[in-house]
């Protein structure tokens, strides 16, 4: 194990070494970059000729015989050259600019030792300090700045993010790895490289996709006159054809700029190693998802407490209480008043055997970087194991003033608010856990899977089956596995249909031509069907099992009623749930830049399915099931919507407000008939719970 001195960073520099997967990943960047360079000088090169051509042919047009026709003529046909170079040259002019209204910039005079322990890590790290340092309401922590082509040339400097719901649940130290990780990208000497990757990446995006000022100058100029749109029409058909070139040089250059992303993620994370040592940024990327999860469920919590008008003083408090609260029920260590969340515990629910390089993904895997972690090993010195909040001058009133801000636009009922007592809010939480999970009795069983159809008239013929064997960790491990290999299977046929474009995988341990997927495929299936049919019947043993308690016990009938109404529901959900997933996948189109007649088109076929989800809006309303889920402010929003006939484009521009409405009640269905489908099966499940009384477990 290395010993984590204060480190210099000569003295990093001379622990760190580049790997080849490292090297290999900056070769093939800078391969890229120069690789679209010489294509986008000859595509430039091609449209200045084209440019010239047009002119020349437009002067030579015009001077055959001057009138209005021939100068017309003559103008489309130099306009043209001029569109296609202008398509070019437009992202010249494009500046990317962060959103900083959910941002609150903090200064060194308001916050010291927070900037006392910046200017630490920039110097140690040799890298610039950061131009502005703000404070997020979430978790995370990023650095961003406001670019444009211009800034592969001329530096900018960057801008520091916190997330005070990350601050929330570290100690000092791993707030200081988490920090130094951050700064360590700046100090790479590849970092120019990604930078110039990424520069090429937002020039070809915009060139592919941010078109909606370009197509509407297009669509003006050929407004003008009907010889204008004859050229305007060959100008966009050109387009489309640099348009196809760049898709191919998108996608060459997207992998490997990701590919690089992920290097430099293992590269940063060593350097912080090096300042902290590596258990600091170990435990605080361990604890990362449980932190995410506890901070969003603490806001989910108080959405649904809009309409009481009670609102948080410090959600953070709240937060806090959360994360040790589902710690306590995950039965995890806790350090520092901190839980301890292990790479056994992340994989908990991830039986994949399958591996492959998600050339997609811009980070790499938790489990790949605790490992690489683990084998750095260097050894902390002299951590700080404070809480992070203590960075802050005044952390609590910095909670309060976040947490004002994420409250800031919702409309309460007015402005006296409640507030629960800190006591009463986990009183509250644990209440709202228990609505909305299933009793830890039944070890997680139900969590991932539904119960499939049977036949529910029929007897306990074997009287050796008990609660421990229904739910054991065997049954449990099975109905993981099975959730896993679906998972797989389905990536595998995306792998041999081609829709993944990739060489080689490693299953369980092995490496596999791509073209062998097919054969690992078919012993998935036969190996998943055997274990449906395991599960299956667990299913129904259990079922038999609480119906001989409830017979023996209670002479009622109420557990075939529960089961009979989970399988009619479950039947109706699979038409509910198309409906979402159709509308869903045809406004699919809103993402892109897309022509105004297939916008009308598009929007065409969005109404005919809109006819089925009113309807199937109208059956919510009919169902008893659904009364509690729809909450004045749903009913509101449905109905407005339910009456209305939203046309969403006209006089070729999007109608925003429409728009939302539509987006606003895709969501809202989606919840209820998720909700629906849940409730219809924690019946059934509590009703097992209050059968179990009746045993000795």
């Amino acid at each position: 194990m290395k010993e984590s001195l204060i480190f210099t960073y000569a003295m990093i520099k001379n622990e760190i070494t580049s790997s080849d997967e490292f090297i290999k990943s900056t070769i093939k960047a800078i391969v890229s970059i120069v690789a679209f360079t010489l294509l986008y000088i000859l595509l430039f090169l091609l449209a200045i000729g084209l440019t010239i051509l047009c002119g020349y042919g437009a002067i030579l047009v015009i001077a055959i015989k001057p009138n209005f026709i021939t100068l017309a003529l003559g103008f489309g046909l130099a306009s043209m050259g001029f569109m296609v170079l202008l398509f070019l040259i437009k992202f010249l002019f494009k500046t990317h600019k962060t959103d900083k209204s959910h941002l609150i910039e903090i200064t060194k005079n308001e916050e010291p030792k927070l900037f006392q322990l910046i200017d630490e890590l920039t110097t140690t790290i040799d890298t610039q300090k950061p131009k502005r340092v703000y404070l997020s309401p979430d978790v995370n922590a990023s650095v961003f700045y406001d670019s444009n082509f211009w800034s592969m040339f001329f530096p900018i400097k960057k801008n520091l993010v916190i997330g005070l719901g990350l601050i929330n649940a570290l100690t000092e130290e791993e707030l200081k790895a988490i920090l130094s990780h951050e700064f360590a990208h700046f100090s790479q000497s590849t970092m120019k490289v990604g930078s110039y990757v990424y520069s090429v990446n937002n020039v070809i995006h915009n060139l592919l996709y941010d078109n909606e000022s370009y197509e509407n100058m297009i669509s003006k100029w050929s407004e003008a006159s009907g010889y204008f749109s004859i050229f305007m029409i060959l100008a966009v058909k050109i387009v489309s054809g640099i348009q196809w070139i760049l898709r191919q040089m998108y996608s060459y250059v997207n992998t490997r700029y990701l590919k690089l992303s992920r290097e430099m993620e293992f590269q940063a994370d060593e350097i912080a190693a090096y300042v902290t040592g590596s258990t600091p940024l170990i435990n605080s990327l361990l604890r990362m998802e449980l932190i995410d999860y506890s901070f969003n469920n603490t806001i989910s919590f108080y959405e649904q407490k809009i309409e009481s008008n009670i609102k948080p003083k410090n959600i953070y408090h709240n937060q806090f209480d959360v994360l040790n609260f589902l710690a306590d029920q995950d039965s995890l260590k806790i350090k520092q008043d901190l839980p301890q969340v292990s790479i056994d515990d992340l994989n908990k629910y991830n039986k994949s055997k399958l591996n492959i390089d998600n050339q997609w993904a811009s980070h790499p895997s938790t489990k790949d970087r605790v490992e690489k972690l683990k084998a750095i090993n260097v050894k902390p010195s002299n951590a700080k194991n404070s809480s992070a909040n203590s960075i802050l001058n005044s952390h609590i009133k910095r909670q309060q003033q976040l947490t004002d801000h994420i409250f800031k636009d919702v409309e309460y009922s007015n402005n006296n608010f409640k507030e629960y007592s800190p006591s009463d809010f986990i009183n509250e939480y644990e209440t709202y856990h228990i609505d909305n999970s299933f009793d830890p009795i039944f070890k997680g069983y139900y969590d991932i899977k539904d119960i499939a159809n049977f036949e529910l008239h029929q007897f306990l013929n074997d009287e050796s089956i008990n609660f421990k064997s229904l739910f054991s960790s065997e049954i449990l491990e099975d109905v993981i596995q099975y959730e896993a290999n679906k998972t797989d299977i389905d990536v595998l046929t995306k792998i041999k249909n081609k829709e993944f474009k990739i060489k080689t995988f490693d299953y369980d341990g092995e490496v596999y031509n791509s073209k062998h997927s097919a054969t690992i495929i078919n012993n998935l299936k036969k190996e998943t069907k055997l274990l449906k049919e395991k599960i299956h019947s667990n299913d129904i043993n259990i079922y038999l099992f609480f119906k001989k308690i409830e017979k023996d016990n209670l002479k009622t009938e109420k557990l075939t009623t529960l089961y009979k109404n989970y399988f009619e529901y479950y039947n109706k959900f699979e038409n509910l749930i198309t409906v979402y997933n159709d509308i869903s996948e045809a406004l699919h189109f809103l993402q892109n830049n897309t022509k105004f007649e297939a916008i009308k088109t598009n929007f065409k076929q969005v109404k005919l399915i809109e006819k089925r989800l009113k309807q199937h809006i109208d059956y919510l309303y009919t169902n008893q099931l659904f009364k509690t889920i729809i909450t004045a402010d749903i009913d509101k929003v449905l109905k407005k919507y339910k009456n209305a006939n939203y046309t969403y484009f006209d006089n070729n521009s999007y109608l925003e407000n429409e728009l939302e409405i539509l987006f606003t009640v895709i969501n809202f269905y989606q919840h209820i008939i998720s909700k629906g489908q849940f409730i219809v099966k924690k019946e059934i499940i509590d009703y097992q719970k209050e059968l179990t009384n009746y045993l000795s477990i």
